[in-house]
């Protein structure tokens, strides 16, 4: 299952939960029911027109990636071992986009 999300970050230097943005999307949940929260792929993807960074944090906050406008994050493990609970992005500007794509096996 693939699936892709284009999610705007509303508020400055604010820690969302990737699958709290995920669900809150009009259409999250496919027809079939169910969306997985883990993943074999992820990508995550700045906005090219973005104004700030974007950072991918844990849950804490604690280290991250920070991604630049048009640049990219990929993870691919060989299960669905990527919990996206634990998948935090906090923008530098606010009104940053993101677009995101997740596979599940």
């Amino acid at each position: 299952m693939r699936r892709t999300f284009e999610l705007t970050l509303a508020v400055a230097d604010t820690s969302y939960s990737l699958w709290t943005l995920i669900l809150a999307t009009d259409d999250a949940v496919p027809t079939e029911g169910y969306l997985p929260d883990k993943v074999c792929s992820l990508t995550v993807q700045a906005d090219r027109d973005n104004t700030g960074i974007v950072t991918l944090t844990d849950v804490l906050g604690l280290g991250g990636t920070e991604i630049e406008p048009g640049f990219s994050y990929e993870n691919e493990t060989a299960r669905n071992s990527i919990f996206l609970p634990d998948i935090y992005i906090k923008p530098t500007d606010a009104g940053d986009k993101i677009n995101v794509s997740i596979i599940a096996a």
